[in-house]
C-alpha cells in the first residue's frame, strides 16, 4: 500500500567532521562515519524519537493483525453456519425420510413385525452414519480461514532524499534507509512520521471496518442457521409422533384381540388435528401482528423518504455504508422477527430497527449517521450545548437512552418504551419523532451528513 505521489522530505544526520550522511540506528548510541572513519555520537533525542515512532507503528500493526484475526474468525463462523444449514437439509433427506417411512408404516401396521424390525434398524443406521458425517463436515475449517495472517503487509510512504531530491519508498516503521539514487542515509522526520502514521491509521480503520462488517454477516448467518435448526427439529419430531401412535395401536391390538387399526387411525387423526389447529392459530396471530408493525414502519419510511426493511441483509447493507461502529450481532441474528425502516432526515442517513414480539427480547434502536469534525476522526468529544442537553433529557423521559458515537447518534429504547410496543405495534410509527430529535441533537453537536463508507 502506497501513500500516494506526494513527497515528504526526509531528514539526515551528518558527520561533524566531514559532513557526510551517517546511517543511524535507534539502538546504537554512536557510529563511525563511512567516509572519514570519525566516531559520531547519535543525539539522544533523535534515538528517542525513532524509538517512539517504531513503538507507535508496532502498536498499530498489532491492532491490524487483531482486527484481521477476528474478521477471519467471523468469516469462518459464517461459513460453518451456511454449511451446517445445507448439511442439515441433506441429513434429513438421507436419514429423516427413511425414518419417516418406517415410522408411518409401523404406526399403521402395514407390515409384519418380521419385516418392520430390519426396516427400522436400517433407517436408524442410516441416521447414525449421516449424523457422523454431518458433525465431521460441519466442524471442518474452511481453507480460507486456515491460512495464517502474518499482518497488514508492506505500507510505504513517498520520501524525498534531502541530498539529491530523488523519491524513495520508505516502509512505515523503518528507522533509516539509504537513498536508492545517491546512497545517502535518510531518517523519518516530523513531516514523514506524520504521513507514515496517517497511512497506517487508514489501514487500521480499513481492518476495523472489515472486522465490523464480518461480525454483522456472521450474526445474519448464525441467525439463519438457528432458524433452520428449529425447522428441522420440528420435522424430526414427526417420526417420534408416528412411533407414539404405533405404540398406542399396538396396545389396542393386544387389548382388542388384534383389532387395533381404528384406534391407530383415531389417535393419528386427533394428534394431527391438534397440531395443525394450534399451529394455524399461532401463525395467524403472528401474521396479523407483523402486518400491524409493517404498516406502522411503512409510515415511518414514507416520512423518511425511504423504504421499510423486512430482512437482515438490508439492515446490514445500510450499516456497512453509513455506520462503522459495531452493532449487536445478536439483534441481527433475530431478524426473522425484526423490522426496520431507512431513509434520511435533514440529510442524515437514518435507520429504525426494532423487535416487538412477546417471545423475543423486544428492542427499538434508532441510528442517525453523522460526521462530527475531529470526533469522528478519533479526536475529542464535542461539547454538549444547552439545546443538546434538553433534547437528550426529553428523549430520556420518553424511555430512550441517547449515545453519541463517532458514527453518529444512537437511541435505544428501555422497558418503558418497549413494553407498550408489544401490545400496540402501531406505536412503531411514533419513532419518527425520536428520529427528528436525534437529527436536531446532531446539528447541536455540529455534525454533518457523513460521506458513504467504501
Amino acid at each position: 500500500m502506497h501513500a500516494g505521489t506526494n513527497l515528504h522530505l526526509a531528514e539526515v544526520v551528518r558527520c561533524e567532521h566531514c559532513g557526510a550522511p551517517i546511517h543511524v540506528t535507534m539502538d546504537v548510541p554512536s557510529v563511525s562515519c563511512s567516509s572519514c572513519g570519525n566516531p559520531q555520537a547519535i543525539a539522544l533525542d533523535v534515538r528517542r524519537r525513532l524509538r517512539d515512532y517504531a513503538a507507535r507503528v508496532e502498536g498499530q500493526r498489532q491492532l491490524i493483525v487483531e482486527h484481521r484475526h477476528h474478521a477471519a474468525a467471523h468469516k469462518e463462523t459464517s461459513a460453518r453456519a451456511v454449511r451446517g444449514r445445507r448439511l442439515a437439509a441433506w441429513h434429513f433427506l438421507v436419514a429423516g425420510v427413511p425414518l419417516y417411512g418406517a415410522a408411518i408404516v409401523g404406526s399403521l401396521g402395514l407390515l409384519p413385525p418380521a419385516v418392520m424390525g430390519p426396516l427400522m434398524l436400517c433407517a436408524i443406521g442410516m441416521g447414525v452414519v449421516s449424523a457422523v458425517v454431518l458433525i465431521v463436515v460441519s466442524n471442518r475449517r474452511s481453507s480460507a480461514a486456515a491460512r495464517h495472517d502474518n499482518g497488514p503487509g508492506e505500507l510505504t510512504v513517498a520520501a524525498e532524499c534531502p541530498d539529491c531530491g530523488a523519491p524513495n519508498a520508505l516502509e512505515v516503521g523503518e528507522a533509516a534507509k539509504h537513498c536508492g539514487h545517491c546512497g545517502g542515509s535518510m531518517i523519518p522526520g516530523g513531516e514523514l512520521v506524520t504521513a507514515a502514521l496517517s497511512v497506517q491509521q487508514q489501514a487500521v480503520r480499513a481492518s476495523s471496518l472489515a472486522r465490523v462488517r464480518s461480525e454483522r454477516d456472521m450474526g445474519v448467518a448464525v441467525g439463519g442457521h438457528h432458524r433452520a435448526e428449529t425447522g428441522w427439529l420440528l420435522l424430526w419430531l414427526f417420526p417420534s409422533f408416528f412411533l407414539f401412535v404405533g405404540t398406542i395401536g399396538l396396545a389396542g391390538q393386544v387389548l382388542q384381540g388384534g383389532e387395533g387399526t381404528w384406534l391407530q387411525v383415531g389417535a393419528l387423526g386427533m394428534g394431527a388435528f391438534l397440531f395443525l389447529s394450534t399451529g394455524a392459530l399461532g401463525l395467524g396471530r403472528l401474521r396479523a401482528k407483523r402486518e400491524r408493525i409493517g404498516e406502522a414502519l411503512e409510515t415511518v419510511a414514507f416520512q423518511l423518504q425511504g423504504r421499510s426493511l423486512r430482512e437482515a441483509g438490508e439492515a446490514v447493507k445500510w450499516m456497512n455504508r453509513h455506520w462503522p461502529e459495531p452493532y449487536d450481532r445478536g439483534r441481527l441474528a433475530m431478524m426473522d422477527a425484526n423490522y426496520g425502516a431507512m431513509g434520511a432526515v435533514a440529510g442524515y442517513p437514518t435507520l429504525v430497527f426494532l423487535n416487538a414480539h412477546h417471545h423475543r427480547s423486544p428492542f427499538v434502536d434508532v441510528l442517525v449517521a453523522a460526521w462530527f469534525p475531529g470526533f469522528s476522526e478519533g479526536g475529542a468529544r464535542p461539547p454538549r450545548t444547552p439545546g443538546v442537553k434538553s433534547l437528550s433529557q426529553a428523549l430520556n423521559d420518553e424511555g430512550f437512552l441517547v449515545q453519541l458515537t463517532p458514527s453518529g447518534l444512537k437511541a435505544s429504547a428501555g422497558k418503558q418504551a418497549t413494553d407498550p410496543l408489544r401490545e400496540e405495534p402501531e406505536r412503531a410509527a411514533h419513532t419518527i419523532t425520536i428520529v427528528r430529535k436525534l437529527a436536531r441533537i446532531a446539528e447541536g453537536y455540529g455534525g454533518a451528513p457523513p460521506p458513504p463508507l467504501t
